[in-house]
């Protein structure tokens, strides 16, 4: 983790003139999965692999997703890592709703590690992970920034 005269700065990007607080927070997992929300029937918990990581289990039909702020007309960068444990079948949606893939949808089947581009269209956006999941899978390194 970066550290600024010595004091510690979690989940926080370096920038090469001031620290860069992340548009999503806990992206990382380092001690829990607190800040996202979780829809009634969704099974996630907090994992100790890979450093932390979000475990999601048993997910048929709800998502645990977190918001952010966004600009509209403003291009931003996600980043992010998933891994199937058990299935292949887990979404990870982007978008202006929970569940919505207005921006980008993906499964673990489309690969383990992504990285994307995309422009805001509202000032609200919604990062969702775990429905059709039957099985369990991790997400981890959660990362959005301004893009330029």
């Amino acid at each position: 983790k970066p550290t600024t005269e010595g004091l510690f700065v979690p989940d926080y990007v370096l920038d090469t003139t001031f620290l860069v607080p992340p548009l999503i927070s806990n992206g990382l997992f380092v001690y829990d999965i607190l800040d996202w929300e979780v829809e009634v029937g969704v099974s996630v918990r907090w994992d100790e692999g890979a450093g932390g990581r979000m475990k999601a289990v048993d997910t048929v039909s709800g998502w645990a997703y977190i918001t952010f702020l966004s600009t509209p007309g403003q291009t931003y960068k996600l980043s992010y890592e998933v891994e199937a444990e058990t299935t292949t079948s887990t979404e990870i949606n982007l978008g202006t709703s929970i569940g919505s893939s207005s921006y980008f949808s993906h499964t673990i089947a489309d690969g383990n590690q992504t990285s994307l581009l995309f422009t805001a269209t509202t000032s609200l956006g919604y990062f969702s992970f775990g429905r059709g999941l039957l099985g369990s899978s991790y997400i981890n390194n959660i990362r959005l920034t301004v893009s330029g």
